[in-house]
């Protein structure tokens, strides 16, 4: 069986990242991590939520989404119980 080579349009592949829609898939993605994140943490009063959701920009001008820690109990979560690893399964849908 041959090989064959297979060359990517950056510009095309970029132009598709930066997609509004792509965009707003992805946000929608992240946002349902930090919700299954957010639910797993103890209920005790606590005012904000110890995971968040940003749409972001890396330092050559793309759009990323992140979600991350806000708080010190979400890092002390994710650091004991991989909380933010245990949610990815709520983006794959």
């Amino acid at each position: 069986m041959g090989s064959a080579k297979v060359k990517l349009d950056m510009r095309g592949v970029r132009d598709i990242l930066n997609d509004y829609d792509v965009i707003e898939w992805v946000t929608d993605k992240g946002e349902a991590i930090a919700e299954a994140a957010n639910a797993m943490a103890p209920e005790h009063g606590y005012y904000t939520e110890p995971f968040e959701c940003a749409e972001s920009t890396t330092s050559k001008g793309n759009t990323c989404v992140v979600v991350y820690t806000r708080t010190e109990l979400g890092m002390a979560m994710q650091a004991k119980h991989g909380t933010l690893t245990k949610a990815i399964d709520a983006g794959r849908g």
